[in-house]
């Protein structure tokens, strides 16, 4: 399986190709937290093996359009962005 995440904001690449998740690991149940994390002294870091199946990327859909065969594309507050011409009518 190979996911393809990508965001106009280098800086939030960045962000997510560490996979550092901090605040966000209470309410997570234990045996999910190992199986998906490793622990780490400021919180928790995705496991490698599941961060090499995501090609992070720069990208901008107006100028770069995604691939044409995916199996799931999610544009999550993308569409709060785009002027009225570039929203599906």
């Amino acid at each position: 399986m190979l996911l393809f995440a990508t965001d106009l904001d280098d800086d939030a690449i960045t962000v997510a190709r560490a996979g550092s998740i901090r605040q966000y690991c209470t309410g997570y149940q234990p045996e999910r937290l190992r199986h998906y994390f490793v622990k780490e002294d400021a919180g928790f870091r995705v496991k490698k093996t599941i961060r090499e199946m995501v090609v992070f990327a720069v990208q901008n859909v107006i100028k770069d359009p995604p691939f044409t065969r995916l199996d799931l594309l999610s544009c999550r507050n993308l569409m709060i962005y785009l002027e009225p011409r570039y929203r599906a009518a």
